[in-house]
């Protein structure tokens, strides 16, 4: 599960970022205005406002095998919206989503502990979920062996699972600046 340049959460949840991202670059830039660092599965993107602090976000892009390809069918971030906000789990889905129910997260070997997030919005990019992160949450997400599975109902109502990894989380998550 790999990453692409502009991640989809870049046109979500980077919203939020941009406008800090160009008040950075008004003036002379003494460190870069954005960052990004690779741990396994996950991307660190971060992005300095106007008062020299770092909002951060760790994402994962969730693929699947397609003709021609891979075809990026969701993206999963964890991030602060400003540097001392709660951490919140943002997901982006399909557009093809039914509003039942919202989507889970799940470690596979404890899928009675599944995150339930509460949809927000659908644009034309796709559909936005999103919950603030408990930090037992993360915890079990820490120390997960296993994959996990992103899933939601669909507009067939069909249960539609993405698998996706936990592998780097934690370093990824220990290497944000915190709020």
């Amino acid at each position: 599960m790999s990453t692409f340049s502009l991640p989809l959460i870049g046109a979500c949840f980077g919203l939020m970022l941009s406008a800090s991202c160009a008040m950075a670059q008004a003036g002379p830039a003494k460190e870069p205005s954005v960052t990004t660092a690779t741990y396994s599965d996950w991307t660190m993107r971060c992005v300095r406002d106007a008062a020299g602090a770092s909002v951060c976000e760790v994402t994962q892009t969730l693929q699947m095998q397609a003709p021609g390809g891979t075809t990026p069918v969701a993206q999963i971030a964890i991030g602060r919206i400003s540097p001392k906000a709660p951490l919140r789990l943002t997901v982006i889905l399909p557009v093809n989503a039914t509003f039942e129910k919202g989507p889970q997260m799940q470690v596979e070997e404890q899928p009675a502990q599944a995150a339930v997030l509460a949809w927000r919005r659908c644009a034309n990019f796709g559909c936005v979920a999103d919950l603030e992160v408990k930090t037992e949450t993360l915890t079990l997400w820490r120390a997960a062996a296993k994959g996990g599975q992103l899933s939601f109902r669909n507009a067939g109502n069909q249960d539609v699972m993405f698998p996706f990894s936990f592998r780097g989380l934690g370093q990824a998550l220990d290497a944000m600046p915190k709020g």
